[in-house]
């Protein structure tokens, strides 16, 4: 029984540290474009192409000569035009690559033509642009008779083994009662 447990600690081990792994994997490129932010070059990566609504994607920015000596603020323009960001907000590092600015997880909530608008100062000089950003339709998911079935199987499994248990223990209720 010891050997057990040891194999199943072992397990949960080795299985926490191979899917850590994968989770901290960066998304790879799919899409790349070069802006011109004032006197800088900044390369846009885009972790999935088209951009579909409702569909999150990692978005990094690399200013050309690195971080150092630079602040960027971003600000996210809706397809009317409007704003819900009263004023920019400083554009943040990339969580799994500190050597660029980026968004982790941006999901867009409609589709149209929203717009990113960068302002980046440093020792060169500011500027601001705009990345135009074509968000296509949200992508189609499982019919929901399908989710209906696979979100009841659970529940399913539940009552098989309750009435099996129930069943199981029947027979030493009856036998119980006849000995008393």
């Amino acid at each position: 029984m010891n050997r057990l447990w040891q194999g199943i600690v072992a397990a949960l081990i080795l299985s926490g540290v191979i899917l850590s792994g994968v989770a901290l994997a960066e998304s790879p490129v799919k899409h790349t474009e070069t802006l011109r932010v004032g006197p800088y070059t900044v390369q846009v990566f885009f972790s999935e192409f088209p951009i579909r609504a409702e569909r999150s994607l990692d978005l990094t920015f690399k200013p050309e000569g690195g971080l150092a000596g630079k602040t960027a603020t971003w600000k996210l323009i809706h397809p009317d035009g409007s704003s819900r960001q009263a004023q920019a907000r400083p554009l943040p590092r990339f969580p799994r690559d500190r050597t660029l600015w980026g968004f982790d997880s941006l999901a867009l909530p409609t589709q149209g033509d929203w717009q990113l608008e960068l302002a980046l100062n440093g020792a060169s000089g500011s500027g601001t642009t705009r990345l135009p950003l074509a968000v296509l339709e949200r992508p189609a998911g499982p019919p929901s008779d399908l989710i209906l079935f696979l979100a009841t199987i659970p529940l399913l499994a539940l009552f098989v083994v309750a009435v099996r248990a129930w069943v199981r223990v029947q027979p030493l209720r009856r036998l119980e009662s006849r000995q008393w």
